[in-house]
């Protein structure tokens, strides 16, 4: 699981941490904090992130239980924090 969120966020732009960091990196994509990194809680976070969610609707439903990182512009801040400045610009097709 922890490999399609790396692809998520790299397919995103989002500066991902490589796999050879182990353990160590992986807890970097752990968004609300809970110990794990999990599809459906961190990386339903980035997407909604990604799509321009905010407040409730960023976080209602999509966190771990046992998370340290729970609300809204503390998570938000979390994923922006890992948004890189040096993305290639979108290219489009004819």
């Amino acid at each position: 699981m922890t490999k399609l969120l790396l692809t998520l966020l790299i397919a995103f732009g989002i500066q991902a941490i490589p796999s050879s960091a182990g353990a160590a990196g992986a807890a970097a994509l752990d968004i609300d904090g809970d110990g794990k990194v999990e599809p459906l809680t961190d990386g339903l976070l980035v997407l909604r992130h990604l799509f321009g969610f905010s407040g409730d609707a960023l976080v209602s439903g999509a966190i771990g239980a046992n998370c340290q990182k729970c609300d809204a512009e503390t998570i938000g801040d979390r994923i922006t924090s890992l948004t890189t400045t040096n993305c290639p610009p979108h290219v489009s097709g004819s």
